[in-house]
């Protein structure tokens, strides 16, 4: 009886700590994902002015291996650059 009381404990905490590993990584996900759908808002403004990747990386400051990705789907998009359009597709459709 004791050691089903313990076998208990034991399953209890660790369905535990793996719901709480969950909760870590979807919040680091929506955390990337907040940053990302941020910098891709801010390449769109820099493209309504006009601006070239090389002018946005510098204004931004940041690598242009992360603003390249964006700067080609939001060129798509020209001239308006819409950013829910923008993020559909860069997320792959999964914009609400």
């Amino acid at each position: 009886m004791i050691e089903m009381h313990v076998l208990d404990f034991n399953e209890e905490k660790h369905d535990r700590s793996l719901r709480e590993e969950g909760k870590e990584e979807g919040l680091a996900e929506g955390i990337g994902i907040g940053k990302e759908d941020l910098l891709a808002e801010l390449v769109c403004r820099k493209l309504r002015k006009e601006k070239s990747l090389d002018d946005i990386v510098d204004e931004l400051e940041t690598e242009e291996s992360l603003i390249k990705p964006i700067y080609d789907i939001a060129a798509k998009h020209a001239p308006e650059y819409d950013i829910d359009e923008v993020l559909k597709e860069l997320h792959g459709e999964r914009i609400p």
